[in-house]
């Protein structure tokens, strides 16, 4: 099988797309898959968008110019020519667009995390949108789903926005998890030993975002809090951001943007997945949550929130547990409570770990999604 690996990014950067499309291309051809890179499809024309979204923003909207039909126009002519040259099985796209507007006889698939209508009003920057957004993003999404023989999304709650906002065929919509983006994740053993030599004079808490309102940052401050209230020791390690606190903790250490690519910020990120107890992350809006994958694959135990993709990844109870924003104060307490439970000594935490790393080993890898994939695409050519 000949997959067409479709993206309008380069498909080897590790940027694009918070690094999913490189770690999916890589585990394809890692399983051996001959894979026709179909990216980089943009125009130099498109640039000139720029001058659009800068007038929306100087009027205070949102414009997000790769939803338009005739960047994408310009990109399916593009990728035809490249499909019709390397003559391809199967096309696999990275998110929905661009297959949008592509008129070819070889099957087109995508990998989303959430559809358009999803992210209205869900993210920041998807509130407030222009009237072109709003309009070319309701056309092309849903031109994306009835050109497609199969739908892959990463959570129940993206599948179930294909269907009931855009009707996609329910035969055609299937759930796979994204894995871990992690270049070399632990392995059994040394998750093990990272348990076996943790420390339990302090609970160490672990948020790794760089939008820290968006990812629940407040609200993971008012767990440690509350932990500290209740007298336990806590530590909150906060990577990623430089959040503005206006009271002054001990318990807090801010770290800022650690840059992955850059060796030394790489083993900060490390050391402290290492010595962390909990992953907290209740994010208010999260299409999926990648990072939570990565907090498993470490053996910790993950905070999210119950809305979005997280309910796909956090099963409550076993890898972790998902913040209720409906019942703030009785979740804040509730959580806390467990934290400091689990914690309280290390055949507790133990438990909780091996469950949280369990989940990764089961579904939360690009090997087993992957190995989905695969048989997903062999089913349709």
């Amino acid at each position: 099988m000949k997959i067409g690996y479709l993206s309008y990014f380069n498909s080897k950067d590790v940027r694009a797309w918070s690094g999913s499309i490189y770690f999916i291309r890589r585990e394809l051809e890692k399983m051996g898959i001959e894979l026709v890179p179909i990216d980089d499809i943009g125009s130099m024309l498109d640039e000139s968008y720029k001058i659009k979204s800068l007038y929306y923003k100087a009027i205070g909207k949102n414009h997000h110019r790769l939803r338009e039909s005739r960047i994408m126009q310009r990109a399916a002519e593009k990728a035809k020519k490249l499909i019709e040259k390397y003559r391809p099985d199967v096309l696999l796209s990275l998110g929905s667009l661009e297959i949008s507007m592509l008129k070819c006889e070889v099957p087109a698939t995508f990998w989303a995390d959430a559809t358009f209508r999803q992210l209205v009003n869900y993210y920041p920057e998807y509130s407030n949108l222009s009237a072109t957004t709003l309009r070319e993003g309701e056309f092309l999404e849903k031109k994306s789903i009835d050109n497609a023989s199969r739908m892959f999304f990463a959570s129940e709650w993206a599948a179930l926005g294909a269907v009931e906002f855009y009707r996609a065929d329910k035969n055609k919509v299937k759930v796979l998890p994204f894995g871990a983006n992690l270049y070399n994740p632990p392995a059994e053993s040394e998750v093990a030993s990272y348990i076996e030599n943790k420390s339990f004079d302090a609970i160490e808490l672990l948020f790794v975002g760089v939008a820290f309102e968006r990812k629940g940052g407040r609200t993971a401050l008012e767990i440690a809090h509350k932990i500290n209230q209740k007298g336990r020791k806590v530590r909150l390690h906060i990577i990623g951001c430089q959040p503005e606190i206006n009271e002054s903790n001990d318990f807090i250490k801010i770290y800022g943007f650690l840059n992955k690519a850059n060796p030394n910020d790489m083993k900060t990120i490390e050391e402290l997945y290492r010595k962390a107890h909990f992953f907290v992350m209740p994010s208010i809006a999260e299409c999926y949550g990648i990072v939570f994958c990565e907090a498993n694959a470490y053996g910790l135990p993950v905070v999210g929130a119950n809305n979005g993709g997280m309910p796909t990844i956090i099963n409550p109870n076993n890898n972790g547990f998902l913040f209720d924003y409906l019942n703030y104060e009785q979740s804040v307490n509730y959580i806390s409570e467990k934290i400091i439970e689990i914690g309280a000594n290390r055949s507790n935490y133990e438990e909780a770990a091996y469950k949280s790393r369990n989940e990764y080993e089961k579904r939360l890898n690009w090997e087993v999604s992957v190995k989905e994939l695969i048989r997903e695409l062999k089913s349709i050519i």
